[in-house]
């Protein structure tokens, strides 16, 4: 076993200590789980993780598996065995096979990396590039740093897992809907792109006061990302019914009278 090896298990970040044969808590290095807490099954070692103390139970304790603070994580001995290099593809591949089946445990791959080490994720709108900023709650555009769209401004879709925004593809930014009601524009577009737990997992955690892997056990890292636009015109016809609806009450708000300055005597401040 590697000493240098780090993993996660259930949103925690490891190191393997093979000298000691522990894994050692990298954020508590106090904290500590020996080998001998692992049970071995076939080419896996399985552990009771117990979620909130983010120790290992005794296997004589399954009877409390149930238990939502225990959870079962399977460890396959090739992850504890050899240490894949920088540039290796099987680390983002064991990751996808253990969302898949549920494992509890993640390797530190290329995206995870990168991101761990400071690196924003990008994602892609209509060929314009944007900086994914959750601290910042911003989407920054590479080419042209002050052009913002703001994170929280967007609107959420019903399932809570997409933002929406609309889209000039011709000037390549954002537009308002108001701009999109008076009247319908050629070139416009609906994006749908993911929430900012989905944008930036890592990012989000930070943001929300959690450890830098924790929303990682559920919500898998992309360091670059497209997001989804749909034309006007392919727009569903709810979802038309509803930019009709606000284009009425637009239409019949009540409109506020210009502004003009009152006129002082003496100096103007």
């Amino acid at each position: 076993m590697k000493a240098n090896i780090r993993i996660i298990l259930d949103g925690s970040l490891f190191y393997v200590d093979a000298e000691k044969q522990q894994f050692v808590q990298a954020a508590y290095p106090e904290n500590t789980i020996p080998f001998s807490q692992l049970k071995e099954e076939g080419g896996f070692y399985s552990m009771l993780y117990a979620i909130v103390e983010k120790t290992a139970k005794s296997h004589l304790q399954l009877i409390h598996e149930l238990s939502p603070e225990l959870k079962r994580i399977i460890i396959p001995k090739e992850v504890l065995r050899q240490e894949f290099g920088k540039d290796s593809a099987l680390p983002a591949l064991f990751n996808q096979t253990s969302y898949r089946h549920n494992w509890g445990i993640l390797m530190i791959d290329e995206d995870i990396d990168r991101r761990l080490k400071g690196e924003l994720p990008k994602i892609i709108m209509q060929g314009k590039t944007y900086i994914i900023d959750i601290r910042m709650q911003e989407l920054r555009a590479v080419d042209q740093p002050a052009e913002r769209i703001l994170i929280k401004e967007l609107e959420l879709s019903a399932d809570g897992e997409k933002l929406h925004l609309f889209f000039d593809t011709k000037d390549k930014q954002q537009i308002s809907k108001e701009m999109v009601l008076m009247p319908f524009r050629e070139g416009i577009v609906q994006l749908k792109i993911p929430n900012e737990i989905l944008l930036d997992p890592v990012g989000a955690a930070r943001l929300y006061g959690l450890e830098d892997t924790e929303l990682l056990s559920r919500f898998p890292i992309k360091m670059n990302q497209e997001a989804v636009g749909i034309p006007l015109s392919k727009l569903s016809h709810q979802e038309m019914i509803k930019l009709q609806k606000m284009e009425a009450a637009l239409a019949i708000s009540p409109k506020l009278r210009p502004y003009k300055p009152l006129l002082r005597k003496g100096k103007s401040i």
